[in-house]
């Protein structure tokens, strides 16, 4: 089943960790944690997805969705790096300055205006670009067959 956060490095405590107390005699217990990686976690264990829709965060923090379901927080989680600048230095003085590129994210809403002008261009360019292909086919097929005449009287 795949689970899907808000963030893009969330980590559920399913069952905290619990160290060893060797002057009771308690032995120590390994916690169970669920790491969001990019945003989404894919569990096989119908266990641990049981603990997961039963956590308090479950439908704050991060939700469940079918498997070939899109992801609904794509467009509004952020990455994991800042944006990086690289100041070059050379002989005490700033030589360049360099940046990381930033990747710009559209919200639905922009993506769905420019899918609709993108489709419009596209209708307006086709059949001039279909007519335009057609002739240097037909240019080729005409200078193949003239070659090919002009070899067999030779």
């Amino acid at each position: 089943m795949k689970f899907v956060s808000k963030n893009n490095n969330l980590t559920v405590v399913l069952m905290p960790g619990i160290p060893a107390q060797p002057l009771s005699g308690t032995p120590a217990r390994a916690g169970l944690y669920v790491r969001f990686k990019q945003g989404s976690a894919e569990i096989t264990d119908e266990k641990i997805i049981d603990m997961l829709k039963n956590h308090p965060a479950f439908n704050a923090d991060f939700i469940c969705v079918e498997d070939n379901a899109s992801d609904p927080f794509m467009d509004t989680r952020r990455d994991i790096e800042p944006t990086h600048v690289m100041s070059e230095m050379k002989y005490g003085h700033l030589e360049s300055t360099k940046a990381s590129t930033k990747k710009v994210k559209l919200t639905p809403e922009i993506r769905k205006v420019v899918d609709s002008i993108a489709m419009e261009k596209v209708k307006e360019l086709l059949p001039g670009m279909v007519e335009a292909a057609l002739k240097q086919i037909n240019e080729k097929a005409k200078a193949a067959v003239k070659n090919d005449s002009e070899k067999d009287e030779k």
